[in-house]
C-alpha cells in the first residue's frame, strides 16, 4: 500500500475533510500556491534547472488561481443562497468575470469587499489573461503536445522569470486580500449584511 497512515503522526498527511482547514477550497489553493513558491524558491537560488522547473511552475499557479477562483465565486453564494447554482469550468478568464459580476451585485446590494478597486481588479485581469492565452485547458505546461499532436506553448520561446514572478505575486496578493475578506465577512454576514441583500443576487 502506498496510502497508508502510520504511527509516526509527524509522516502522516491529513487529507481528510476536517482538522484546521474546515475550508477545502482554501487548503487546496494553498497547497498548490506552497508547492510553486518552493519551486520559485529553488530557481531563484540555482538557474540551472531552470528551464525544466518553469513547466510545473507555471502549472501550479495557473492552478492556484484557478481553485482561488472557484473559491470566490462559491463563497458569493454564501450571501443570497446561490452557491449550489453557480456552474463554472476550467476557463480562467471567464470564471473571473463571473466573479467580477459578483462583485457588482454585492456592491449594489450594499457590500463592498475589500481588495476588489478597479486597480486591484485590472491587475488580476491582465495576469489572467495572460495565462488563458498561452494556456486555455491548463495543459500547455503539462505536455509537450496537445491532444491534436500540435506542438503547445508555440507563442513563447523564453520566459523572464523575475518578470513572471513579479507580475504573479502581484495578483495572488490581491486574489489572497480578496479571498480573507469574504471568508471574515461570510462569517459575520447576519451582522453586517443589509435585510434587503438576500435577495439581490439572484
Amino acid at each position: 500500500m502506498i496510502f497508508k497512515e502510520t504511527d509516526n503522526q509527524e509522516n502522516n498527511a491529513d487529507v481528510s475533510h476536517s482538522g484546521q482547514y474546515y475550508n477545502m477550497w482554501n487548503k487546496f489553493a494553498i497547497s498548490y500556491k506552497l508547492a510553486a513558491e518552493a519551486i520559485a524558491e529553488k530557481i531563484n537560488s540555482e538557474k540551472s534547472e531552470i528551464d525544466l522547473l518553469i513547466y510545473p511552475l507555471v502549472f501550479l499557479y495557473r492552478h492556484y488561481f484557478e481553485l482561488r477562483i472557484k473559491e470566490i465565486l462559491i463563497n458569493s453564494g454564501e450571501f443570497d443562497n446561490t452557491k449550489d447554482l453557480l456552474k463554472f469550468d476550467h476557463n480562467l478568464t471567464e470564471n473571473w468575470e463571473k466573479c467580477k459580476e459578483r462583485f457588482t451585485l454585492m456592491k449594489q446590494g450594499g457590500l463592498d469587499i475589500q481588495g476588489t478597486s478597479e486597480e486591484n481588479l485590472e491587475c488580476v485581469d491582465q495576469v489572467l489573461k495572460e495565462i488563458y492565452l498561452h494556456d486555455k485547458r491548463s495543459d500547455a505546461f503539462r505536455y509537450p503536445y496537445n491532444t491534436k499532436e500540435k506542438p503547445t506553448l508555440t507563442r513563447l520561446n523564453k520566459i523572464d522569470i523575475s518578470n513572471f514572478l513579479s507580475s504573479i505575486n502581484s495578483s495572488i496578493s490581491v486574489l489572497e486580500e480578496i479571498t480573507s475578506m469574504m471568508s471574515a465577512t461570510i462569517d459575520f454576514k447576519d451582522l453586517l449584511l443589509p435585510d434587503e441583500l438576500d435577495n439581490s443576487l439572484v
